[in-house]
């Protein structure tokens, strides 16, 4: 809530990688954008049914006000209004290492639960590098006058794989 315009102003750089996950998808393909913040993705292919939803009403606000054919929502994403095998693609990108530990598995689980029997879904993560503790703070100094401190978990991949693979 508080970085939300800071965040907003300095998030529009479509990341390849999800673009290319945009682009393998078939035309009028119903995808979620869980985490979609200020929405950068929901305007990149117009021939998608996009919707995105995120925990933070501001955001929710921004992407809504831009996007206007993508349908957003303030939802929680450990907790999707959506109904099972409601989309044929997912994005989570940059959310899950928001989420402690304990949340992990239960996030994916939805995650999968809302794709349809052959959906797609693309995630990313922070990754631990050597050295680094599991649990850091980092700090957000944009455009306010005290750093907010935000919360990361910092994944190995190995454990990435096992929680997706045991999520389903």
């Amino acid at each position: 809530k508080t970085i939300a315009k800071d965040f907003d102003r300095t998030r529009f750089a479509l990341w390849p990688g999800v673009c290319k996950f945009l682009d393998g998808l078939p035309a009028g393909a119903h995808v979620l954008d869980v985490g979609c913040g200020n929405g950068k993705y929901l305007s990149y292919r117009k021939d998608l049914q996009m919707f995105g939803c995120d925990t933070c009403p501001e955001l929710v606000s921004i992407a809504a006000a831009r996007h206007l054919k993508a349908r957003v929502q303030h939802t929680d994403g450990s907790s999707l209004p959506y109904t099972d095998g409601y989309a044929d693609a997912s994005l989570c990108i940059a959310v899950l290492h928001h989420l402690k530990p304990e949340m992990h598995k239960a996030f994916i689980t939805e995650l999968l639960r809302i794709l349809k029997p052959n959906g797609v879904g693309t995630l990313t993560v922070w990754i631990k590098h050597r050295g680094q503790g599991k649990e850091v703070w980092v700090p957000w100094n944009k455009g306010t006058n005290k750093p907010l401190m935000r919360y990361f978990y910092m994944f190995d991949p190995e454990e990435l794989i096992k929680l997706l693979t045991d999520a389903g």
